[in-house]
């Protein structure tokens, strides 16, 4: 199990600071994203809310945060990746996808570089893709399974994309096989120490349940 809880936001005021930021959406779904604080700079949150919409903002409340243990050495370098793959994605290309592809952010200007067809992210493997590209790897990726009732989840983002995006639901349809990574599982994984990474599925899935508790206790 891991040693850390989730944090409010007023927690990470230390600079610099990277962390993953969870919320519920609704009972069934959480939702995902990375907070990063620069040295002398205000808390900032990146993720993919949806299919090419991305976000940069002001990190809130709404979400509670799952510091990443970095060493203190390694912290700025790392705060300031994130800043700069958020500062370069604003143009809204980054596509929704079932796929993990790694190398997916240029490695001088952060941008994505795969365009807005093909390979995709969800919420949850933008943060495992943007801290890889950091050489942070929170979950052992080469490790993790296929499970059954994440066909149904696979199905409602099908369904849902149909009603704007048929083209990217057509896509995903007939590469549905990927494998998931939760965000509640990424967020536990964050709260792992340092020398755990990257977190084994069972421990991720064990943790998840625990960010899961904890989200549910408000």
């Amino acid at each position: 199990m891991p040693v850390r809880s989730l944090e409010p936001l007023d927690n990470l005021s230390v600079d610099p600071v990277v962390a993953v930021a969870v919320q519920r959406v609704n009972p069934s779904q959480n939702h995902c994203g990375l907070l990063f604080r620069e040295a002398g700079g205000d808390a900032r949150l990146a993720h993919l809310a949806w299919h090419c919409d991305f976000r940069h903002e002001a990190a809130t409340t709404t979400y509670t945060y799952a510091r990443v243990d970095l060493h203190p050495l390694r912290s700025p370098a790392v705060a300031g990746w994130c800043a700069k793959v958020a500062r370069a994605n604003t143009n809204n290309i980054i596509p929704y996808g079932f796929s993990y592809p790694t190398a997916c952010f240029d490695r001088k200007t952060g941008a994505w570089l795969l365009g807005q067809d093909g390979l995709g992210l969800t919420c949850a493997t933008f943060v495992l893709a943007v801290l890889s590209s950091a050489g942070v790897n929170l979950v052992d990726v080469d490790r993790w399974d296929s499970r059954t009732e994440d066909e149904d989840w696979r199905q409602k983002i099908i369904d849902a994309l149909g009603h704007r995006h048929a083209e990217r639901a057509s896509y995903l349809n007939a590469h549905r096989e990927a494998l998931r990574y939760r965000p509640e599982e990424v967020a536990g994984a964050a709260l792992h120490a340092l020398a755990d990474y990257p977190v084994e599925m069972a421990k991720a899935v064990d943790a998840g349940e625990r960010v899961n508790e904890q989200l549910s206790a408000g």
